[in-house]
């Protein structure tokens, strides 16, 4: 249960920005791939994936620190082992 809340925790930040910065490639671009008659593979390679980095990587950082929080968070709540159940036990 632990693994699935730190994943869907980080997996959510990284789609959202990546996403965004997919919808938010500049039309020209479109255009000018269209124009040039790329394929979906070449458009996705050169176009679509050059502009949804700079999102995945705000994505991928906002992503480290919900981790390390919902870490925190699980590892003190309902724990039968680890840091939880040590602080609980000595505490």
């Amino acid at each position: 249960m632990k693994i699935i809340l730190i994943c869907m925790t980080t997996m959510i930040p990284v789609y959202i920005n990546t996403a965004a910065e997919i919808a938010g490639v500049e039309k020209r671009y479109i255009e000018l791939a269209h124009t040039i008659r790329l394929t979906h593979w070449e458009f996705i390679r050169l176009v679509a994936l050059p502009g949804a980095l700079p999102g995945f990587f705000t994505g991928l950082r906002l992503s480290a620190v919900s981790a390390w929080l919902v870490l925190v968070v699980v590892e003190q709540s309902n724990a039968i082992n680890g840091l939880g159940y040590m602080s609980a036990k000595h505490g």
